[in-house]
C-alpha cells in the first residue's frame, strides 16, 4: 500500500497525540454500547486528512482509513480485555466475527505502548495481507470490517470491534451501514405497593335496654261484709197472773223482764255496731215494760 508524504504527516501527528488522548479514549471506550450488528463498541471512520467521514461517504477499496472508537477524534482508543494477547484487523462474514478462521482476510495490529488500547487501526481493505481480500472484492456483499483483541496466539477472539459495509462486486467500492446502540431496557422501578387506608369501623350505637314495664299490682275488691240483720229482740210474754193483775209472785215477773233485759244485751253485743242502735232501743222498751208492770202492781196493792 503507498502511502504518500500527507499521510506520514498525519501518522506522525497521530503518534505525538497518543499519549494526550490515550486516557480519553480508553475511558470513552470502556462506557461504550454494544451495537445492533453485534460490534462491542462503535466504531467512527477517519481519512488520512484525519476527517470523519458520514456513512454515506463511498470508500475505494484501495483508499487509507483509521478508525477511532470516539465520534469527532480520530485519536480515541479502542481497549481490549486485560487478557488480549493479539489485535487484528479483518474482513469477515456477519455473523461470523469471533471465529478467526472463518475470516475472509486480516493483518495484525500493535497495541498502543505497553497498555491493551489500539490506537488508529488501519482499516483499509487493501491492507489486509492474509488469506484473500481480492476474492471478498470480486465476489462483493455485506461484510464485517474492524478489529479484534484475540488470545491463545491469536485463535480465541476477547473482543471485536466494526462495521458493516456494502461492497460493489469486482471495482470494490464500499459504503459503510449505519450503526445503533442496543437498547437499553431500562430496570422498572417496581410500583410501591399502595398501604391501605383502614377503614373507620363505626361504633355500633348502644341499644337502650327497655324499661320493664311493671305489672300494676291489682288492688284486691274489698269483700263486703255482709250487715247482720237484726234480730228483734223478743218480748217476753206477760205472764197472765201479772197481765191480769192476779195475784202472783211479782218478783217472778220483774225477774224474767230482767232476764229478757241481760239476754237482749248481750244479743246486742254480739251484732255489732251496726245493730246496736235497734238492740238497745229493744231491750229499753222491754226494761221500761217490765218497770211499768211493777209499778202498776205496787199501785194496785196501794189501793186496796
Amino acid at each position: 500500500m503507498k502511502i504518500n508524504k500527507k499521510s506520514r504527516l498525519v501518522a506522525a501527528g497521530v503518534v505525538s497525540l497518543a499519549l494526550v488522548a490515550g486516557a480519553t479514549a480508553a475511558a470513552t471506550a470502556a462506557t461504550a454500547a454494544t451495537q445492533t450488528n453485534g460490534s462491542a463498541a462503535p466504531v467512527y471512520m477517519y481519512d488520512t486528512d484525519a476527517v470523519q467521514k458520514s456513512d454515506g461517504y463511498v470508500w475505494g477499496w484501495k483508499e487509507d482509513l483509521f478508525g477511532s472508537s470516539t465520534q469527532g477524534d480520530i485519536n480515541g482508543e479502542f481497549t481490549c480485555p486485560a487478557n488480549s494477547t493479539n489485535i487484528f484487523a479483518f474482513l469477515a462474514t456477519p455473523g461470523t466475527e469471533n471465529t478467526v478462521l472463518t475470516w475472509k482476510a486480516y493483518a495484525p495490529l500493535a497495541f498502543n505502548g505497553a497498555t491493551r488500547n489500539v490506537l488508529n487501526p488501519t482499516l483499509a481493505p487493501i491492507s489486509l495481507i492474509n488469506n484473500s481480500q481480492t476474492a471478498a472484492r470480486n465476489a462483493g456483499g455485506n461484510y464485517s470490517l474492524g478489529l479484534a483483541c484475540t488470545m491463545n496466539s491469536g485463535v480465541t477472539v476477547t473482543a471485536a470491534f466494526y462495521r458493516t459495509i456494502s461492497v460493489v462486486p469486482v471495482t470494490g467500492a464500499f459504503t459503510f451501514l449505519p450503526q445503533a446502540d442496543v437498547p437499553v431496557t431500562p430496570t422498572p422501578t417496581p410500583t410501591p405497593t399502595p398501604t391501605p387506608t383502614p377503614t373507620a369501623t363505626s361504633t355500633p350505637t348502644a341499644t337502650s335496654t327497655p324499661t320493664a314495664t311493671s305489672t300494676p299490682t291489682a288492688t284486691p275488691t274489698p269483700t263486703v261484709t255482709p250487715t247482720p240483720t237484726a234480730t228483734p229482740a223478743a218480748v217476753p210474754a206477760v205472764t197472765p197472773g201479772l197481765n191480769s193483775g192476779s195475784s202472783g209472785n211479782p218478783a217472778s215477773g220483774s225477774s224474767e223482764r230482767v232476764a229478757a233485759a241481760t239476754k237482749a244485751d248481750k244479743e246486742l253485743a254480739s251484732t255489732g255496731t251496726a245493730n246496736t242502735l235497734p238492740l238497745l232501743a229493744s231491750g229499753m222498751l222491754a226494761l221500761a215494760a217490765g218497770a211499768g208492770v211493777i209499778i202498776a202492781r205496787r199501785f194496785r196493792r196501794a189501793d186496796k
